[in-house]
């Protein structure tokens, strides 16, 4: 019995100094739904009477977690991304007839790679890949609201990620896709 909980003990204090898992909260914003919103936009304002404006955004909030290897370089994860993204739908003299609103929710798979293993701060690229789910209701003026429900592959490219802190961690991202343009947050390490 005292080598079960010796060993347990061990493994757990292993757990515990190694560190090798993160969960991180972010914020990012430029997401790839968020340019195809506008151009579907801009696209339809050409071919018919109404445009859009007004246009907002929660911005993509993003929950992550990682687990890295033994040398604490290279992790593979899972991150789940939200966004709710609104617009006015105006005539063409500009007068409000109706609002757009879509809400986003991302799963993906994602991998990270640390370009250096520093104590307290890194640098570090980021690859996912994953299925958009979208709620989307276009309430027209004429007949009832209409809801419409779809979904997309999307994927995330970050070249450059900056990491600053222990234990708790500070972010900031530049890439393309799903967390957006720009990305930061904070990360905590167990």
């Amino acid at each position: 019995m005292k080598n079960r909980l010796l060993l347990i003990f061990l493994l757990l204090t292993n757990f515990a100094f190694a560190q090798r898992n993160s969960i991180s909260i972010g914020y990012g914003y430029g997401t790839t739904d968020q340019i195809i919103s506008g151009l579907a936009t801009a696209l339809a304002a050409g071919f018919t009477d109404a445009k859009s404006a007004n246009v907002k955004s929660t911005g993509a909030i993003a929950l992550s977690y990682h687990h890295f290897n033994e040398s604490n370089r290279a992790g593979l994860g899972f991150a789940v991304v939200y966004d709710n993204i609104r617009s006015d739908i105006q005539n063409k003299s500009g007068s409000k007839i109706s609002t757009s609103k879509s809400t986003v929710i991302t799963a993906a798979a994602e991998g990270k790679v640390k370009y250096n293993k520093g104590e307290n701060f890194n640098i570090y690229g980021l690859l996912g890949a994953g299925y958009t789910f979208t709620n989307t209701t276009d309430p027209p003026p004429s007949s009832g609201e209409k809801t419409k429900k779809d979904g997309h592959f999307n994927f995330q490219i970050t070249p450059i990620g900056l990491q600053f802190g222990g234990n708790v961690k500070v972010f900031a991202e530049v890439g393309f896709g799903y967390k957006g343009l720009a990305n930061g947050g904070i990360q905590f390490n167990f």
